[in-house]
């Protein structure tokens, strides 16, 4: 496209330089820059783009877009904010391939990773080409995504989008995180159905309040337009909302598109109960309309269960046969760091799990209860430079659910892990004796697994699936799963 195509889809752009440059692609990081690349100077939340203009320059840019003019010897396109405008250039660049494809957008605090997995699993077991995107990577066009951010640049999303409508993937679940919504990542995408997982206290570093947390999630339901804005290829848009969490009430309140509920009460529309959790997985009766089935998980908790409702609403939404999803769930593989079993023979449980907030920590302390005989050992940490507030109630709530915990560092990015650790303290009663403290998460899980008698289950906490540890500006590689398999080794399992 010519530069001053791309200034016509935007509000009161104008053009310093050649209009007829061509562009051939777009980007916001100067070192994805190749030759001919249209180079957007994003003012973000730790840095300002328009730092690196010469270093895009240099590698090849054609053109700048900018907030303010600047000394370049490359044409400039000038706009107010530039950050809102990438994906809608991105989408112009790809030929609107969301326009195409059905999206899927699932957001909340927890749950969203395995509720991406389960409904992903759900359409490829029902026959159905079906592209992933979400903080454990994803899968387009048949390729497997590494790891990255929840929720990609809007220039790669689109891009991405792209490649899983040349190969015929018309089917697209991914997560969405409040950051993304915020920074404008999401424009230019035609979402379909948005499923809301809960809200609890997380990111507040970020967004400053609980109030303002629930605004950032509830654009996206905001952005399925109304009941009267059906996608004449794609057909109705949906929202998909959990009965059991306050906030969908409210998000409720704010939409303007038919929404169906899914819950562990019947209240919901889609529901369940007769709950059994055992080590296995667990067992549930589904109820939809006039009907109901016996359905099974391998996943256990009550939380996965409710996960499980989240991906099935939206199967039911896509036109998914209820009665063959069921039949799909015992086959799901699980989902790597969520309550991820680490077995060398030895006899007692290891298990590796994301739950990084208090309220995520109390629910893994508390299946754990439900499914161990002996004592629980749990290590976590809490993450430096992000929301300080959650760390003296995550500190009480380990100390009052876990029989033994070992404080550690769970990435301290630019802080002090000891003074984290301090702060974990704080929430801790002082009469509370069953904690001990090592910064050193490679020692700390040792320490945890040398401890473990039959019987009893080791919890490393935080990590997830992750696999660096951040430390200031770097990171050294790191993964919970790799610590204990090496933990166990050295005790000749």
């Amino acid at each position: 496209m010519l530069l001053q195509d791309l200034a016509a889809l935007l509000p009161a752009a104008r053009i310093l330089g050649a209009a007829d440059t061509l562009i051939t692609s777009i980007t916001q990081d100067s070192r994805q820059v190749q030759q001919g690349a249209l180079f957007v100077a994003v003012v973000g939340y730790e840095t300002d783009g328009h730092r690196y203009i010469a270093d895009a320059v240099s590698r090849g840019a054609a053109a700048v877009m900018v907030e303010h003019p600047v000394v370049t010897s490359v044409p400039q396109l000038v706009v107010r904010h530039t950050q809102p405008l990438i994906g809608h250039l991105a989408a112009a660049m790809y030929g609107y391939p969301s326009e195409h494809i059905h999206i899927t957008a699932v957001t909340g605090t927890k749950g969203k990773t395995s509720t991406c997995l389960l409904l992903d699993h759900l359409l490829r077991c029902l026959g159905y080409q079906s592209a992933l995107l979400g903080s454990l990577g994803g899968r387009i066009a048949g390729k497997v995504l590494p790891a990255t951010l929840t929720t990609r640049p809007p220039c790669e999303l689109q891009e991405l989008l792209h490649q899983a409508l040349t190969v015929g993937e018309r089917h697209l679940v991914m997560e969405v995180g409040s950051h993304s919504l915020v920074q404008k990542r999401m424009a230019g995408i035609s979402f379909d159905t948005v499923i809301f997982t809960n809200l609890a206290h997380e990111h507040l570093d970020y967004h400053g309040t609980m109030e303002r947390y629930l605004d950032a999630k509830a654009q996206l339901f905001s952005w399925l337009g109304s009941s009267q804005s059906a996608h004449p290829v794609k057909g109705r848009k949906v929202a998909v909302l959990n009965q059991e969490d306050a906030s969908s009430s409210i998000i409720a309140e704010r939409i303007a598109v038919p929404f169906m509920t899914y819950g562990i009460t019947p209240e919901a529309d889609l529901w369940a109960d007769t709950l059994l959790i055992t080590q296995g997985g667990s067992r549930f009766t589904l109820h939809w309309e006039e009907s109901s089935w016996d359905a099974y998980l391998p996943l256990l908790g009550r939380f996965n269960v409710q996960n499980a409702l989240a991906a099935l609403s939206g199967g039911l939404v896509l036109g998914l046969p209820l009665s063959a999803m069921v039949e799909a769930l015992p086959s799901f593989a699980g989902v790597s760091g969520r309550f991820e079993p680490i077995d060398r023979g030895q006899p007692f449980q290891v298990i590796v799990d994301y739950a990084h907030t208090e309220d995520s920590l109390r629910l893994l302390l508390q299946l754990a209860r439900e499914v161990t005989k002996g004592r629980i050992i749990l290590v976590f940490g809490c993450t430096g430079d992000r929301d300080r507030s959650k760390r003296a109630p995550m500190g009480a709530v380990a100390t009052a659910l876990a029989d033994k915990v070992i404080l550690s560092s769970d990435d301290p990015h630019k802080e002090d892990p000891e003074a984290i650790i301090a702060e974990i303290v704080q929430g801790i009663p002082a009469n509370q004796r069953n904690w001990s403290s090592q910064a050193d998460r490679t020692l700390a899980v040792r320490e945890a697994i040398t401890l473990a008698q039959a019987g009893d289950m080791v919890i490393l906490a935080g990590k997830g699936h992750e696999q660096v540890m951040i430390f200031g500006d770097y990171s050294v590689p790191y993964s919970d799963q790799e610590t204990a398999r090496q933990a166990l080794r050295n005790m000749g399992y």
